[in-house]
């Protein structure tokens, strides 16, 4: 009996012993982040992403000289290669005359720092270079527009349109 005994015992001790030990268990966590982009001219300062933007669309001029406007430039990316904004502008030009009003459309960076473009010598000129992003990132810059007085003064009748463009490029 003695020997029954201490055979089930070694059995139920090398059964313990060589038991199967649990696996592990897992599982995997996976998302698809979306790009943002976002560019307007706005009637309020960036303050986030997911913050609604009322566009800015028409400044009348009634008067030569540096103008009363509240517009901003407003960007925003998750890129993270960053982005560029670009700034271009046409001098004020009707149907019924080859005459145009021109003027100076500009940014300020802050800290006055301001990146202007004037009509007379159009080019596109960079306003903004974010770099490398490791987060969504945004910013406004107060728009700043002065027109010539010489050009105002000397137009004919007429409704004239100019146009400032900016243009968001991905790296």
């Amino acid at each position: 009996m003695k020997k029954i005994l201490v055979v089930l015992c070694v059995m139920l001790v090398a059964s313990v012993l060589f038991a199967d030990a649990p696996g592990t268990a897992e599982f995997t966590v996976t998302t698809n982040v979306s790009s943002k982009a976002f560019i307007g001219v706005t009637t309020t300062a960036y303050s986030n992403p997911s913050a609604s933007y009322t566009a800015f669309t028409n400044h009348p001029v009634t008067a030569a000289g540096d103008q009363t406007l509240t517009a901003y430039i407003t960007s925003y990316s998750n890129n993270p290669a960053g982005y560029n904004i670009k700034m271009s502008a046409t001098a004020m030009s009707t149907t019924s005359t080859s005459a145009l009003i021109h003027y100076t459309v500009g940014v300020n960076r802050g800290n006055d720092n301001f990146i202007t473009f004037a009509t007379k010598a159009p080019y596109e000129t960079t306003i903004y270079q974010s770099g490398p992003l490791s987060t969504t990132s945004g910013n406004s810059y107060p728009i700043i527009l002065s027109v010539e007085s010489e050009s105002y003064n000397a137009a004919t009748t007429g409704t004239y349109v100019g146009t400032v463009t900016f243009t968001y490029t991905a790296n």
